[in-house]
Formats: structure tokens, C-alpha cells, sequence
């Protein structure tokens, strides 16, 4: 992704940390969530941080019950964002977008 990024002129920005408790995360076009795969923690990050992306939020492992209800909640509540792409297989990806 580095490579990519500085090939490409993309300002790609990587942090490790709690997202429920964590500020770090700005404004942003894209955010991928791959964290604790549960419901609570994914609609934490969800509230949490959902409100600073602009255009796109990915999520990983989303064949995973907890997550994949999570995500349908958040979207149900916040209709702006609609499903652009899910990918099933093998544990599941879903691309959400404004």
C-alpha cells in the first residue's frame, strides 16, 4: 500500500490503536474497518468515526454475523450511505459509500 500510495500521490496515513477510544482518525475519503469482529466494536468505531468519511468506509470479515448487522444498522440509520460492493467469500467485504 506504501508503494502504491507514494506512486500514485496518494496521503496514505496508517494508525494501530483502539478505535473506540482513539481521536487520530480526520477527515477522511476512505476508511478500512478490520478490528475486533463484533457487534459492539464495530458499531462503536461506526458512530465514532463514520461521521469523518466522505466518500467510502470498507470493512473486512463482514460474513461474520456481528459485523455484517453492525453495518446494516449503521446504513438503516444513516440512508446516505448505500452499499457499493460485498464480497462474500471467504469471511466476507463490503464497500459502503456516500
Amino acid at each position: 500500500f506504501n508503494e502504491y500510495a507514494k506512486v500514485n500521490g496518494i496521503d496514505l496515513r496508517v494508525y494501530e490503536a483502539d478505535t473506540i477510544k482513539c481521536d487520530i482518525i480526520e477527515e477522511t475519503d476512505c476508511l478500512h474497518i478490520d478490528s475486533l469482529h463484533t457487534y459492539n466494536h464495530c458499531r462503536g468505531e461506526l458512530q465514532r468515526h463514520g461521521h469523518r468519511v466522505k466518500k467510502y468506509i470498507v470493512f473486512h470479515d463482514t460474513e461474520i454475523p456481528g459485523v455484517k448487522t453492525a453495518v446494516s444498522e449503521w446504513q438503516s440509520e444513516n440512508p446516505e450511505w448505500k452499499t457499493i460492493d460485498v464480497f462474500t467469500m471467504p469471511v466476507g467485504y463490503t464497500i459502503i459509500g456516500r
